[in-house]
């Protein structure tokens, strides 16, 4: 018998055809399914019986700590996925060192994710945060002259890292006419970043949280002189914040 731990969300939209799935593989499989009550708790001997846990979107974050109450009272789990992609806060650590195979759901949201940074690097772009400000106070205050918009095609995007989700804002970027220079983890090619910035202009930015990420960024701002405080060493900068998901994200998630 292979008894999955989930939500009781998952379990009162999934449950029955998980189980007709079961059967018609002729698989013996249990569904431990949490309490509704994020404070309520599985009962020891229960927990111990989970080999397979899903850490699903409805989990975080209210029952977040209800779950991994659970997961580390499973003595038996052998297989924990979740649906997150950064798996580096430390209960993650603490799974891979139990022996707990660890998968992820990357890229399943990369589509909405890079849309939504192209969404903000458009309005960044043709000078919303100015027309929503002046909209506010019920002024007409055009940009003129050099604090008018800078037309997009032409300009340089430098993507940092190149999974699923800047494959994808990398792709969207050309489609809007920018040229798009991608950056991937590795020697040869985080050496090259410093002579990258030297192309591009900070156009758009994700905000990452990782060490390694922060440094290659502090690298190619500093070759050109970008401040933190918006970057304003260079004319007319845009800059934009979208939610950190790479494998060095640093967000609590449990």
């Amino acid at each position: 018998m292979t008894a999955l731990l989930v939500s009781h969300r998952f379990n009162t939209a999934h449950g029955a055809r998980l189980a007709a799935a079961a059967a018609r593989d002729s698989v013996r499989a249990e569904v431990i399914s949490l309490p509704p009550d994020p404070t309520a708790r599985l009962a020891d001997a229960v927990c111990a019986r989970a080999e397979i846990a899903f850490f699903s979107g409805d989990v975080f974050p209210d029952h977040s700590r209800q779950f991994f109450s659970a997961v580390r009272k499973a003595g038996r789990l052998k297989w924990l996925h979740v649906f997150n992609v950064g798996v580096d806060h430390p209960i993650y650590t603490e799974m891979l060192e139990r022996g707990v195979r660890l998968t992820t759901s990357s890229g399943s949201a990369s589509v909405a994710i890079a849309q939504t940074a192209i969404a903000a690097l458009l309005a960044l772009a043709r000078g919303f945060p100015h027309w929503l400000t002046a909209q506010r106070r019920r002024e007409w205050t055009p940009l003129r002259a050099e604090a008018s918009p800078r037309d997009l095609r032409g300009q340089t995007a430098v993507v940092l890292g190149l999974g699923r989700i800047g494959t994808e804002i990398a792709r969207l970027a050309q489609a809007l006419g920018l040229t798009v220079i991608g950056v991937r983890r590795g020697r040869q090619r985080r050496a090259g970043a410093g002579n990258l910035s030297r192309q591009s202009r900070p156009l758009a930015s994700r905000r990452a949280t990782g060490e390694r990420s922060s440094k290659t960024i502090n690298r190619m701002a500093a070759a050109r002189g970008w401040t933190e405080d918006g970057w304003c060493g260079c004319p007319s900068p845009l800059r934009m914040t979208v939610p950190a998901v790479s494998n060095d994200n640093r967000e609590e998630k449990p």
